[in-house]
């Protein structure tokens, strides 16, 4: 097994932030140009105030392009919790919205505040204040986060749970520590046995005593984010040798240690793969499909995509029985596996028909929308194996959030994007857009290498005007964007905001 990287410091170094605005009249429009045209740069609003620069100086403006903060400090990042971190003769400390240095700057380098606490670096030692600059833990080679109430720190190679009354409880004999989803009774200790392989075991919150001993390793699809097999009943999936099953919060063996792969349960069954193909477990551990497929995915509204050692894929229920019959392709074009994810959402699915080996699932994943890539010539379907949208389309973007039911199509004919509703009616024509681009309330459209905007209707609100938009939704009433090399904010009701520039933009 590999070694396991927990969390790490991010450390402000530069400003990054998020935008947040409120929508203005024109007056405060005319006042933050005039501002910002005072300014070499400016960054994003956030908790009511931006970061500007002036002759390489930070300070802060209100909305209304007051300055709240004067141009003094050589680094600044965004507010948070009504403290931003500053830089002054090259040290780190906080400042409040007045200004009012709150935390002196002596620091080599300072986070964001978060539930309170931020982590902040002396030297390359690492520890955590509160926000009146109370030092809850002192400087240690590496602090990580578990949890609001508990952080962890290396006292020479091992160790410790530090409370935020600063209490440190030594856990002698581990090198590691990770927290466990979905349960607040249990965590995970790891001791490390080379640098390739940690075995793992779980300890009492409460008590801080061990349960079960480090001689399992984990799952690498748990490495980042360990969850519980059954949360209700504490069931881990735990391996031995690279082979994986299940066990209790005492330690007692459920399943035999066969399984290749052991996923999350979903709709009361999870995947499993042998050495023989692949099938489900229920919350127990019983095996309730057998393990035959070439592939399959998670159970998703009673149904789960499964690939016969032909390639072709059809739906079956939680007994095993087909519900929609094996004449799909949805292998990856480059590994010939079926993708994992879960495949109805919303009564549909998005499949291809053809003959070649085309994936439904080849793409990347956006781990923040579920945005679903698909390439080939593709259609949808509903679960009763109906066609919705026909199979002529060679890309079609299925969102994650699946925004009113609408679907992305690329329609290889005249290489335009269109979007269609659920019932397969366009609402997006195909003959304009060389891209869409769903956000979580909008969508960001391409027309001749220029940016607009469409609301979650498919109705335009913004025109093609803008080289790039950098902020993907409206915060607040404004977004960042760039016109015609000039970076400013398009307001919702179509107001450009640059420096000394306020302009209304008509849609065409």
């Amino acid at each position: 097994m590999k070694r396991v990287n927990l969390f790490l410091v991010s450390m402000v170094m530069a400003v990054t932030l998020s935008f947040c605005f409120s929508s203005c009249g024109g007056g405060s429009r005319e006042k933050l140009s005039q501002a910002l045209a005072k300014y070499d740069k400016y960054e994003s609003f956030s908790e009511g105030l931006a970061a500007v620069v002036k002759n390489g100086k930070y300070g802060y403006i209100n909305k209304s392009g007051k300055e709240a903060v004067p141009c003094v400090y050589t680094g600044g990042s965004s507010f948070s919790e009504g403290l931003a971190a500053v830089v002054k003769d090259g040290k780190y400390g906080y400042i409040n919205k007045s200004g009012k240095e709150l935390i002196p700057c002596v620091y080599t380098g300072a986070g964001n505040f978060s539930n309170g606490f931020a982590e902040v670096k002396h030297g390359e030692k690492i520890g955590i204040i509160d926000r009146k600059g109370k030092e809850i833990c002192p400087g240690y080679d590496k602090v990580y986060l578990l949890e609001r109430l508990y952080y962890t720190t290396s006292l020479d190679g091992n160790i410790a749970v530090i409370d935020e009354q600063g209490k440190i409880i030594p856990l002698n004999g581990y090198n590691y520590i990770k927290k466990i989803k979905n349960t607040n009774d249990l965590i995970l200790v790891g001791v490390e046995q080379s640098q390739d392989e940690v075995l793992w075991g779980f300890m009492d919150m409460a008590t801080k005593k061990e349960i079960i001993p480090c001689i399992y390793e984990i799952p690498d699809h748990f490495i980042s984010d360990y969850y519980c097999f059954v949360s209700e009943g504490l069931i881990f999936s735990v391996g031995k040798n690279s082979k994986y099953g299940l066990i209790d919060k005492t330690g007692k063996q459920l399943t035999p240690f066969k399984y290749r792969y052991i996923g999350d349960l979903s709709e009361e069954r999870a995947l499993v793969w042998t050495e023989t193909g692949a099938g489900y477990i229920d919350k127990t551990g019983r095996e309730i499909i057998p393990c035959m497929y070439e592939d399959a995915s998670p159970f998703s509204e009673g149904l789960a995509c499964v690939q016969k050692h032909d390639k072709k894929c059809g739906f079956i229920d939680k007994n095993g029985e087909t519900v929609i019959p094996f004449i799909y392709n949805v292998a990856d074009d480059k590994t010939d596996e079926m993708r994992t994810e879960t495949c109805f959402k919303n009564g549909l699915a998005v499949l291809s028909i053809n003959d070649r080996k085309a994936s439904i699932y080849d793409r990347d994943y956006d781990s923040a929308y579920g945005d679903y890539m698909i390439k080939g010539p593709y259609g949808v379907i509903d679960k009763t194996g109906k066609i919705i949208i026909p199979f002529i389309y060679r890309n079609i973007r299925l969102q994650g959030n699946n925004l009113n039911n609408l679907f992305v199509c690329y329609d290889s004919n005249n290489k335009k994007y269109g979007i269609l509703d659920r019932t397969g009616k366009e609402i997006v024509p195909f003959d304009c857009y060389s891209d869409i681009e769903q956000t979580a309330d909008n969508y960001i459209v391409t027309l001749n290498e220029k940016k607009g905007l469409l609301d979650s209707t498919g109705k335009k609100i913004i025109p093609c005007e803008f080289e790039n938009i950098y902020s993907s939704d409206f915060s607040d009433g404004l977004m960042r964007c760039t016109r015609n090399g000039m970076e400013g904010y398009i307001d919702m009701e179509g107001y450009f905001i640059g420096k000394g520039t306020v302009e209304k933009i008509e849609k065409n």
